[in-house]
């Protein structure tokens, strides 16, 4: 009860503190979390092993958990790699968009062709960093 208690004060704490945070924040830590205890549970099956104290019909059950917890992180990294390409996406066009507004605000005011291309570039240049 009171590692239940525990677990969900921190998830709270957490949960408040990311709670404003962008998508890809969260995830990064859910995966932290999970590489953390995929690893502890590893190394405490290595222990069990080694101590001769894991009892053999509890293995199938483990192993079964591991599996689980390896193809949810499988799936969580996928997750955050599809991410980090949409936000590249939405970043992207929204300098693609930021460009073609000020290149046509910029004819309108009759500013040369090499001021527009200038400005093109430094905007481009200046939302990617």
């Amino acid at each position: 009860g009171s590692a239940l208690r525990d677990s969900r004060m921190i998830a709270e704490m957490w949960i408040g503190k990311l709670g404003a945070a962008p998508q890809g924040q969260v995830g990064q830590l859910t995966n932290e979390i999970i590489r953390t205890l995929a690893l502890d549970l590893s190394l405490a099956i290595q222990q069990l092993t080694q101590d001769g104290t894991l009892d053999p019909e509890a293995l199938p059950e483990t192993v079964k958990m591991v599996k689980h917890l390896a193809e949810a992180q499988d799936k969580l990294e996928k997750a955050a790699s599809e991410n980090t390409k949409r936000d590249t996406q939405i970043r992207d066009a929204a300098r693609k968009e930021a460009a073609e507004a000020a290149e046509t605000a910029a004819k309108k005011a009759g500013v040369s062709k090499d001021g527009i291309a200038a400005l093109r570039a430094a905007i481009m240049q200046e939302l990617a960093a």
